[in-house]
């Protein structure tokens, strides 16, 4: 497959986020203890992921063999394909709507709904028995966005990601309005 197919259908996946490289990236991709990898690339991944404090899915050895990357970050199940990956998100999407419907009555999607959704629709796609907790935690929002948990109205205006499992039931709400 060639780059441009690629992306194509790696960004079509509500489950990847392509996220420019910043100043912040740049400097932690060189800043490691003991020897790392040499590919700046690779280096500039794994910055990103531990910026967001999001896993990363990777069958690289020198990353997954690095002892400075926690083993939390290194999703290391892989088998060339991101397969399991994809079938969590397909199971989340099925879910969602579901979710989403005993929820409407309440009429306007707030924060703490939101993170009650989210747990709902997470603990439904586990209870089939399908997806691993490890998987399905890649999909949850990470606690480092540090996103409210309060009554206000749930919004994602000036930010730069959201979530897979937030923006799925973002559209279900929407849908179902």
């Amino acid at each position: 497959m060639d780059v441009g197919s690629w992306l194509a259908t790696v960004s079509a996946i509500e489950a990847v986020r392509f996220v420019p490289v910043d100043p912040e990236i740049t400097v932690k991709s060189v800043e490691w203890a003991g020897e790392f990898h040499k590919d700046p690339a690779e280096r500039m991944i794994v910055a990103t992921a531990r910026k967001l404090a999001v896993p990363l899915v990777t069958k690289d050895e020198k990353i997954r063999a690095y002892s400075h990357v926690k083993n939390h970050l290194v999703i290391r199940k892989t088998g060339g394909h991101m397969d399991v990956l994809f079938a969590a998100d397909a199971a989340v999407k099925e879910v969602v709507p579901g979710v989403v419907l005993r929820h409407r009555s309440a009429g306007v999607l707030t924060w703490v709904l939101l993170h009650r959704i989210e747990s709902e629709v997470l603990a439904e796609v586990a209870a089939t028995g399908k997806h691993s907790t490890r998987m399905l935690n890649m999909l949850r929002v990470p606690a480092a966005l540090d996103y409210p948990k309060d009554d206000r109205p749930a919004s994602f205006e000036g930010h730069d990601f959201v979530p897979v499992v937030f923006g799925a039931i973002i559209d279900a709400w929407r849908r179902v309005n």
